[in-house]
């Protein structure tokens, strides 16, 4: 029953015609000549509620985040609202390594998708993240809820995250830590790659329904990747009455193509102790998988650590379970000797980082600040070993090398070099610091 409700918007939704703006013609921007900037939440509103400017099919905009935006208005206008309402984003959104964080509580009551973006078309959507502190929520009936987009018709995410707990109490629902859901038109195709999110995904109703939550991605129809992708948290879905279906996946909740072209490649899924993977249903069954769930889409090289709890009849989906995940992907080395498709497959030389005991963030948002040593100021001479200048650039939260041995000073009448510290006055050596998000200079300190 779910599955005829869904083609049969599906195909509501493919029938609609293209929107049509009221607009001056113009051609896409770049990241250095955008179409618009937005740097605060008065431009963000402005831009959210002013459907001109989202682009259409023969006009697509280029909007560029020049600064993170704190969020303190209690209510949020969708970018974009869906193909009930005829209207989309078209182009690109470039987050430029910025954050919009929501600093209240989101409800949306009122339109079909909910994200920062509703709905977007023929799209990109790159470098940003998005940060619900309160949570996200639809009450909306039918709804597509995602922590960067509701959905998109050939939509490419990339090198984006999302924070925060994300839920749905009305029926057929799709909800996604990215993405709630994705589809594609004919001949094109849609991806998230080098994504993830960290938070709660609770998927509920209360009447006859299907109820879809994965920690990626809600729902996706043919020909959707989604690839080095992760979540980290509970997901859950719930549903109440004869004919209720829940899915719960921890990257995609479902597929909706038996051509296993909607696929997860080297993804994984952590889920925290007392803090899994669920599917509740009183009614026809459940759908459950540590990476996909339902009996449609596949996945490759993807895991996720432990078991997940269902009541009704059970399908169980794809992944290879691992119960040392959680310490393997906190660890640099370690996670590259994990079975990914291709050594190449998650870059930690352009895309990612491991910084301590942590899981991996996306190194745009953490663009890295100088680190000079300076041993001049107090009368010395500066000296390295091979390959150590006496500036090298880091990223928050990294170590600073502290080393008297790669880096060192040397200074005459019988002065030693004892290390360094941020204090050229400091009569002793930092034995450690973590780089903080500015530029740091530390001295060579000196005793005789």
């Amino acid at each position: 029953m779910w599955l005829l409700a869904v083609v049969l918007a599906f195909s509501i939704y493919l029938s609609l015609p293209n929107p049509s703006y009221n607009k001056v013609a113009m051609a896409i921007g770049t990241a250095e000549s955008p179409n618009y900037t937005i740097s605060n939440e008065t431009e963000l509103l402005e831009f959210a509620n002013d459907d001109t400017k989202w682009g259409t099919a023969t006009d697509p905009v280029y909007v560029l985040l020049t600064d993170d935006i704190p969020v303190t208005s209690s209510t949020w206008t969708t970018i974009g609202k869906g193909p009930n309402e005829g209207n989309y984003f078209y182009g690109v959104f470039d987050g430029n390594g910025h954050k919009i964080t929501f600093e209240n509580a989101i409800t949306i009551t009122n339109v079909s998708y909910a994200g920062l973006i509703g709905f977007a078309r023929d799209a990109t959507i790159k470098n940003l993240c998005v940060i619900w502190e309160n949570g996200l929520k639809s009450t909306y009936y039918q709804a597509d809820v995602g922590g960067i987009i509701g959905g998109g018709y050939d939509v490419k995410i990339d090198s984006c995250y999302s924070l925060g707990d994300i839920s749905t109490d009305g029926s057929f629902a799709l909800i996604g830590g990215i993405a709630g859901s994705l589809q594609t038109l004919t001949g094109g195709e849609s991806s998230v790659t080098n994504c993830y999110h960290i938070g709660t995904m609770s998927a509920q109703s209360d009447g006859d329904s299907y109820n879809c939550a994965g920690g990626v991605v809600g729902g996706a129809s043919s020909n959707v990747t989604i690839k080095n992708c992760y979540h980290i948290g509970k997901v859950e879905s719930k549903g109440v009455g004869s004919f209720t279906e829940a899915y719960s996946g921890g990257i995609l909740g479902v597929a909706f193509s038996d051509s296993d072209t909607s696929i997860a490649i080297d993804c994984f899924s952590v889920f925290e102790s007392g803090n899994g993977l669920e599917a509740t249903s009183e009614g026809v069954g459940t759908r459950i998988g540590g990476i996909t769930a339902g009996s449609w889409g596949a996945s490759a090289n993807s895991y996720y650590n432990q078991t997940y709890n269902t009541t009704g009849s059970t399908y169980r989906g794809t992944g290879i379970q691992d119960p040392d995940l959680p310490s393997k992907v906190i660890n640099e080395e370690e996670f590259k000797k994990i079975e990914w498709s291709s050594s190449t497959s998650w870059s930690f030389t352009d895309t990612w980082e491991i910084i301590g005991n942590n899981y991996p963030t996306l190194k745009v948002f953490n663009p890295g600040y100088d680190v000079t040593y300076d041993a001049t100021t107090n009368g010395g001479t500066f000296g390295s070993a091979s390959g150590y200048e006496s500036t090298v650039v880091l990223g928050e939260g990294e170590a600073v090398d502290l080393s008297t041995t790669n880096r060192y000073a040397t200074k005459s009448d019988g002065w030693i070099f004892v290390g360094w510290n941020t204090d050229s006055n400091a009569q002793s050596a930092l034995s450690s610091l973590q780089m903080p998000a500015e530029a740091v200079t530390l001295y060579a300190i000196f005793s005789k």
